[in-house]
């Protein structure tokens, strides 16, 4: 259904073997038939990251944070969000819809959340997805 730039996969696999201990992220939009990066972050909470999103524009987000367990170890989780707000236009929103599975499937992604309204994101939010999965 869309393509996916290279520049989107090379800013996928930067992101996923990167070594940061920094909270980071990138949003990706599509752009005619091709899924596009729209912007980069370094350093950025979840909160900050979700005032950066558009209010009535679909975007996937790949998120990294940290995340600290019981046991006093600390992961770096690559979550992948796929924010589509309300108040979108219905074409839009199936079109990112049915892109979804291709996008997370190309950028490898193994931690996927749906994401309607920017306010929901937040660190506690995020830790209770991450804690939730299996």
């Amino acid at each position: 259904m869309c393509a996916i730039d290279t520049k989107l996969e090379e800013t996928s696999k930067k992101f996923s073997f990167g070594t940061g201990k920094t909270s980071d992220g990138f949003t990706a939009k599509i752009e005619g038939h091709t899924i596009v990066v729209d912007e980069e972050f370094n350093d950025i909470t979840a909160e900050e990251l979700a005032e950066k999103l558009p209010d009535h524009s679909p975007r996937y987000v790949m998120y990294r944070s940290a995340q600290k367990h019981s046991d006093g170890r600390t992961s770096y989780p690559i979550c992948f969000l796929h924010y589509s707000p309300e108040g979108c236009s219905p074409e839009m929103i199936m079109k990112f819809d049915g892109c979804r599975n291709e996008v997370v499937k190309a950028l490898g992604c193994t931690k996927v959340f749906a994401l309607r309204d920017k306010k929901t994101l937040t660190e506690d939010w995020l830790n209770a997805q991450l804690s939730a999965l299996p």
